[in-house]
């Protein structure tokens, strides 16, 4: 009896090591969790004046949530979405998507959408759950600690969301943020404007505003990510776009602030990466003879250095000639940009995947000790879009943050 007994668990234990193994090789998945919260009274009435210190309502986050489902639901995702979170109910149903997301093949998406109240406070950032209220009167008075520990218990840390979610390495993890960032209360360091939140290396986060910044109360960043998201392709060509939509609105000033996109190493490791499981992806080959010598295109410091490294491989061609032609363009209108010296250079298959680089996408990197750095490198990857470029923080040269010194690469597919 015994004996057959072990058998009997061995068995199942064996059958179960098989199941995770087939669960994460298995066919890419697309999966999606949305988040809208509009009636934070939840009296089911529109209140535009803030009421016994709820925050006031909204008129379109879940039919903002529901846009985005729609285009998610026609690139084959399995959506979860919900309206009118309340505290619990939001850590809830982020910890069971996160449960489904154990052992989601290689190759999968997965795509979080939020709409609604947030904020930030002591360097960290807050989703706003309905029922959420506080004595702003009162809370001035205490300790930064105490507030600090009242949002942890009132409100959802985006940290600890984040948390809750995969860091698969080889799992495109993309949030969307349409939220307020501002600070609600006093504090007396200034922690608002240099909240950065730490980007999981398998994440691309972007937010529809910048630290410390208000977001449009409209259906604005939506309907640019639907419209976006309807077209298809590469997960990250499509916020890169985004984000270039939303820079060429705040630059004609019809929006007081532009998305803020931040990028992961294994992010960037990832190479085409589409919506729709099975899209193939052709290489654009070009006749141009390549200089693979190290040349500087304008040798002038009267502002931001700009390295442009190109991939060699597969498809180096037309890298090769993007890179030279967005290098002579940018010389053309250096002042403009806020440019100084640019030179291109060619990086080998052997040290993109042995010497730390491990970039397939095209990305342009900023030290995040320095903001005007970001600043120039969005207004640059919003001027040059068929690049779909997109920011990752690096640390200067040498691991060391470097002032007045930018990089872009040349790495995934080009136009």
């Amino acid at each position: 009896m015994r004996a057959s007994m072990m058998k009997f668990v061995t068995f199942l234990f064996v059958s179960m090591i098989s199941l995770s193994a087939f669960c994460q090789d298995g066919a890419p998945r697309r999966m999606a969790l949305l988040v809208g919260n509009w009636d934070y009274n939840l009296n089911g009435k529109y209140d535009e004046i803030a009421k016994d210190g709820y925050s006031h309502d909204l008129r379109t986050p879940c039919q903002d949530a529901n846009l985005i489902k729609n285009s998610l639901q026609k690139n084959g995702f399995e959506v979860f979405d919900y309206c009118n979170l309340q505290y619990d109910e939001f850590n809830k149903k982020i910890s069971s998507f996160g449960s489904f997301l154990s052992n989601i093949p290689k190759g999968s998406i997965v795509f979080v959408f939020y709409s609604g109240h947030g904020f930030q406070f002591h360097g960290r950032s807050f989703t706003v759950p309905v029922l959420f209220k506080f004595d702003q009167t009162k809370i001035n008075k205490v300790s930064a600690n105490e507030k600090y520990k009242f949002f942890r218990q009132n409100s959802n840390d985006l940290a600890v969301t984040l948390q809750k979610l995969t860091d698969d390495r080889n799992v495109a993890l993309v949030i969307a943020l349409d939220n307020c960032r501002e600070n609600p209360v006093d504090e007396e360091v200034a922690y608002n404007e240099a909240v950065s939140i730490r980007t999981g290396p398998n994440t691309l986060i972007q937010y529809a505003t910048t630290a410390g910044d208000l977001a449009p109360s409209d259906s604005e960043y939506a309907n640019v990510l639907h419209d976006e998201l309807e077209k298809g392709g590469d997960v990250g060509d499509i916020m890169a776009r985004v984000g270039s939509r939303i820079w060429k609105l705040y630059v004609k000033e019809k929006r007081g602030t532009y998305a803020e996109t931040n990028t992961g190493p294994a992010f960037a490791a990832l190479k085409f990466t589409p919506l729709k499981v099975g899209t193939a992806t052709a290489v654009a080959t070009v006749s141009t003879p390549i200089d693979r010598t190290k040349k500087i295109v304008r040798n002038s410091y009267d502002g931001v250095s700009l390295d442009i490294l190109w991939c060699e491989g597969e498809g180096e061609e037309a890298r090769f000639e993007f890179a030279r032609s967005l290098a002579q363009e940018l010389s053309a209108k250096a002042k403009e940009f806020g440019v100084g010296r640019i030179q291109i250079k060619p990086l080998s298959v052997a040290r993109n995947e042995h010497d730390g680089y491990n970039v397939h996408r095209n990305l342009m990197r900023y030290d995040v000790k320095y903001p005007n750095e970001r600043a120039l490198l969005v207004r640059i990857a919003s001027a040059f879009p068929e690049g779909n470029f997109l920011p990752q923080r690096g640390v200067g040269v040498g691991g060391h943050p470097t002032p007045n010194y930018v990089s872009a690469f040349v790495c995934g597919r080009v136009s």
